[in-house]
């Protein structure tokens, strides 16, 4: 049975059916009306049993050709920002620009001589006449006049404070060699002096006629009396007021 049962197939079955119609004829179907056009007419059993194993699959056909080219999809979301990467190194340096505009003329920073600071200077005369004129001039101007009780003339007996002798309170402090004055103040030292000794400060600025000294610098006179000036030597200092 059961090798009659493998050789059952569809091709088989159709065979037959169609000799037996063939040998029958027409009176056969027309008696009966058994004709068969669909499988779904036989029994699923019959079906399964007349069904053969599946064949083997085939090669792979040739790869189709190439389809066209999709239309761009929209644009997506913008993704997060990266993190910051290390600085880089130093490039070189680039070659110098060109000059820059002329500026505005700047003020002089010590002119007038700033409240409190000082300048020094050095004096000297030979004098062979009875009298002689000394003039001091200040490099940086003061901010204002300074009236006749502020110049000052001190001796090296004073300076040196020789014989009981002192400086002006202004001077007190000051040497020949490092001369000082207070806030206001012009204190001219005598370091070498022959005979002469001072007769009096003058304002050499606009009004001469009046005792002490102008921003720019002081003059004095010095006087020796039945004979001649000399040879005097001394410093300065001032410093400028309030």
């Amino acid at each position: 049975m059961k090798r009659i049962t493998a050789r059952i197939t569809y091709a088989n079955v159709a065979a037959t059916l169609a000799l037996f119609l063939a040998m029958g004829g027409g009176a056969a179907y027309a008696a009966s009306h058994y004709l068969i056009t669909s499988t779904k007419q036989i029994s699923p059993k019959v079906l399964k049993s007349l069904k053969g194993a599946s064949g083997t699959n085939g090669t792979n056909g040739a790869p189709g050709e190439k389809g066209a080219t999709g239309s761009t999809g929209p644009t997506g979301n913008t993704g997060a920002t990266g993190n910051t990467g290390a600085t880089g190194s130093t490039g070189p340096e680039g070659p110098p620009g060109p000059p820059g505009p002329k500026g505005e003329p700047g003020a002089n920073a010590y002119e007038p001589l700033p409240a409190g600071k000082t300048e020094t200077g050095v004096w000297g005369v030979n004098a062979t006449t009875e009298s002689a004129d000394v003039t001091i001039s200040f490099p940086i101007p003061l901010p204002g006049e300074l009236e006749e009780g502020h110049v000052h003339y001190v001796t090296e007996e004073e300076w040196k404070e020789e014989e009981g002798l002192k400086p002006p309170t202004a001077c007190v402090g000051g040497t020949a060699e490092q001369p000082t004055a207070e806030k206001g103040n012009l204190c001219v030292f005598v370091t070498q002096r022959s005979a002469g000794v001072l007769l009096h400060f003058v304002n050499p600025g606009p009004n001469a006629a009046e005792r002490g000294a102008s921003k720019n610098g002081a003059a004095f006179a010095l006087y020796a009396a039945g004979g001649s000036v000399g040879s005097q030597l001394g410093s300065w200092a001032v410093t400028a007021p309030s």
